[in-house]
């Protein structure tokens, strides 16, 4: 959205005005989407000029609002660039990725977690990257779906909320359930791998995915095998009804960002 105001118009408050509550109701963006409305100002006689950017999520909820004033006289395609280029900067730095694993299955097929992909207790563990300095944790964070906390500023909640500790910046992420699958038998052996959560994640990048407890998996023949421990790297039992041995090695994981 651009518009355009010169301050010896009296009408340039109010049209400014007028600008940002169009965008306040916008339509809300599909599902899974985000929304990104820019908004320019152009102030002659004070060689001024502001452009704003308001980014929605699915639900319709002002995810971030910005809001940038410089001096000097330029065109309103210019300004309006700088809108853009400002936008552009702010989803390369939160974007929402997938978190996928692979295994060596042997006489296993169905690696997930206990209480399936959307277990609410699991916990999944894994180090932050700063989206505007680099910084990476010392430690990993855990996550859980039944855990939430409320935006520091705005209404809703999220799955995390944190500043970073070198540059002050403040990053969330927040879980999105329905995407994940267990990892098969065929696409173990295809060396395939297998979606099992979505993060939307705004100022933090998640890193190292750390394996721990609390999965399930189903031997070739049916036999169940409940509560494994993966946080040595590997699992190994004896199928009682196939006759013959089960195992999970080679444990690797990924990022994924989804466009």
């Amino acid at each position: 959205m651009l518009n355009i105001a010169h301050e010896n118009n009296k009408s340039a408050p109010q049209s400014y005005v007028g600008s940002v509550r169009e965008v306040e109701h916008a339509m809300k963006p599909l599902a899974n989407m985000i929304k990104i409305n820019t908004d320019v100002v152009i102030f002659d006689s004070a060689r001024k000029f502001d452009f704003s950017i308001i980014i929605r999520d699915s639900a319709g909820v002002m995810v971030e609002p910005r809001v940038c004033c410089l001096e000097g006289v330029v065109r309103a395609y210019m300004v309006e660039a700088l809108g853009v280029k400002k936008a552009l900067n702010w989803l390369k730095n939160n974007s929402t990725v997938h978190a996928q694993i692979t295994a060596e299955l042997e006489n296993l097929t169905d690696l997930q977690p206990q209480g399936g992909c959307d277990d609410p207790n699991f916990s999944y563990l894994f180090k932050l990257k700063c989206g505007r300095c680099g910084e990476e944790t010392q430690k990993e964070t855990s996550l859980t779906l039944s855990e939430t906390v409320p935006l520091a500023v705005g209404k809703g909640t999220v799955h995390l909320s944190q500043k970073c500790k070198f540059c002050g910046r403040d990053g969330t992420i927040t879980m999105i359930p329905g995407r994940g699958k267990p990892l098969s038998h065929g696409d173990s052996e295809a060396g395939k791998f297998s979606p099992l959560m979505m993060f939307e994640c705004r100022g933090y990048e998640p890193l190292n995915y750390l394996f721990v407890d609390g999965w399930k998996a189903v031997s070739l023949e049916g036999t169940k095998f409940d509560e494994i421990d993966l946080s040595d790297g590997e699992f190994a039992e004896y199928d009682e009804k196939g006759e013959c041995p089960v195992m999970i090695s080679n444990l690797r994981s990924t990022f994924v960002v989804v466009k």
